[in-house]
């Protein structure tokens, strides 16, 4: 499962409390479009639910997370997302997170993906300053984050499927 890193913002925005659409515009996590379909796609997945409110005769939409959001933010607020890039959580950080779920050597992985090395490097670093991966000795492994997250979305694949 990928998740962008708009949809990971908006996670992470709505773990305290509802916020209604105008009040996640103005937070300015990502183009207005993206934020769009990143609800869309929030509320499809089981993360976020959309609750009709009246504001000034008006009616608008009001979001707060499932029991399964508030989970996923508690996971993602321990990384280090800061410079984690447009794409978040790609199908090939993902498929490197699943591997690490044993330790793992830069070649195994290479060779285990079928990716070129520059590329495996790059993903590894990204992985690694985000806290989801850690270096020891000789090999990769998941953190305790990366573990529970890896865990998180596993179960979530499961139920939609």
């Amino acid at each position: 499962m990928m998740l962008s890193r708009a949809e990971i913002h908006l996670l992470l925005s709505l773990r305290d409390s509802f916020k209604t659409r105008s009040e996640l515009d103005s937070e300015d996590l990502c183009h207005r479009d993206t934020l769009s379909k990143c609800l869309r796609r929030m509320e499809e997945l089981g993360f976020i639910l959309r609750t009709p409110r009246e504001m000034d005769g008006r009616y608008t939409a009001e979001f707060n997370l499932t029991k399964w959001g508030r989970e996923m933010a508690l996971i993602l607020e321990s990384f280090q997302l800061k410079d984690m890039p447009e794409t978040g959580l790609t199908e090939q950080r993902w498929r490197i997170m699943l591997l690490c779920r044993e330790s793992k050597r830069f070649g195994e992985i290479r060779d285990e993906l079928e990716i070129a090395e520059p590329n495996v490097d790059r993903q590894l670093k990204i992985l690694l300053a985000a806290g989801m991966i850690r270096k020891g000795a000789d090999a990769y492994v998941l953190t305790p984050g990366g573990r529970a997250l890896v865990k998180a979305l596993e179960q979530k694949t499961i139920q939609v499927a």
